[in-house]
């Protein structure tokens, strides 16, 4: 079976499995609802004097959650955690790095239809327009392995952009590939050729998209 490719084009007409699927995201959410959450601040959970409820703009009588009421002093000591979990961070080798930001795009991709309920129900969307976000929140990229007449393997890291994107003068989508590059270096320590390619175009299956092409042994 051909997989399903989601696009712009595609999204409004969705195969009747997906459609499905989302269903049963949305039947299990009761099960989580009216609980009350606490803030996460350097790996613990963090409790405020204050919480406020938080209901569904479609259905007032369903409440989805109690969550905590944080103050100043909860920020500063997010902050403060930010300052040192980023020095630890800098000093782990980039290829840890590139398998945690791996696992937590795959992660996002394992659960987009959970997620794209929980929008619908939070924030009132329509269930396209959530399953739309959920695609645009995760990190999507591929990495381009190739091979040029037996020299050394080459690397390159293509990335999805946004319509509004796409439609910039060539000048401004170089400056936006060098920016991307120099991030990447600051981060891991290694030069990737950027490539920027229009939204959706990274092919997906079921809405997840390959993260790594190795050309070097398809003669591509």
């Amino acid at each position: 079976m051909t997989p399903f490719k989601l696009t712009y084009s595609t999204m409004f007409d969705p195969p009747a499995a997906l459609h499905q699927r989302f269903e049963q995201a949305l039947e299990g959410l009761p099960a989580v609802e009216g609980q009350t959450h606490p803030m996460w601040i350097d790996g613990r959970e963090a409790w405020a004097q204050q919480s406020f409820e938080l209901r569904s703009p479609i259905d007032r009588t369903r409440l989805l959650g109690r969550f905590q009421l944080g103050q100043a002093e909860h920020a500063q000591a997010a902050v403060r955690a930010a300052h040192v979990a980023s020095r630890s961070w800098a000093a782990t080798p980039w290829q840890e790095r590139v398998a945690i930001m791996r696992r937590v795009a795959e992660k996002i991709s394992d659960n987009s239809l959970e997620l794209s309920a929980i929008m619908v129900m939070e924030v009132g969307k329509s269930r396209l327009e959530a399953l739309g976000e959920v695609e645009e929140t995760e990190p999507h990229y591929q990495l381009v392995v190739d091979r040029e007449h037996g020299h050394m393997d080459n690397v390159e890291l293509w990335v999805e952009v946004s319509e509004s994107v796409v439609s910039d003068e060539v000048r401004h989508l170089e400056v936006l590939e060098r920016k991307i590059g120099k991030e990447l270096e600051s981060v891991l320590g290694l030069s990737v050729k950027i490539r920027l390619v229009e939204p959706k175009s990274i092919t997906r299956s079921e809405g997840k998209a390959k993260r790594v092409v190795d050309r070097r042994d398809l003669g591509l």
